[in-house]
């Protein structure tokens, strides 16, 4: 090969390695946005076809009331990144589970730690 198609090469790599990354966070947006606009449906559709995991994996378990995955999942988020706002959100969440089925004690818990993190949020 000559200097002229390695030079090719690499510059169609870059733009395909370029173009990934802009498709990564694009998707991430998507998603994001799915999960504050509460469409459980469509994230679940995601998540069987496991395109997502993690925190919105747990939001939509937590959403079709699957409390033992959930907490599993949820639980995984808060422990890989315990000051993150994907482990504040997963606090949130098992707040809520928590509460609607009368496991009150864990759901202070989940609201104590939300507190320790921010301590003046308004919305606790």
């Amino acid at each position: 090969m000559n200097l002229r198609s390695v030079r090719a090469v690499f510059a169609a790599g870059l733009i395909i390695t370029a173009t990934s990354f802009l498709g990564a966070g694009e998707r991430e947006t998507n998603v994001r946005s799915l999960y504050d606009g509460h469409h459980w449906f469509a994230l679940r559709n995601l998540v069987i076809r496991g395109k997502i995991s993690g925190f919105y994996r747990g939001a939509v378990e937590c959403a079709f009331n699957r409390p033992k995955a959930a907490k599993e999942d949820l639980a995984t988020v808060i422990r890989n990144a315990p000051r993150s706002v994907d482990a504040y959100e997963a606090h949130s969440l098992l707040a809520g589970l928590y509460l609607r089925s009368g496991q009150f004690r864990e759901a202070l818990a989940e609201v104590d730690a939300m507190l320790a993190e921010r301590p003046d949020a308004a919305d606790l």
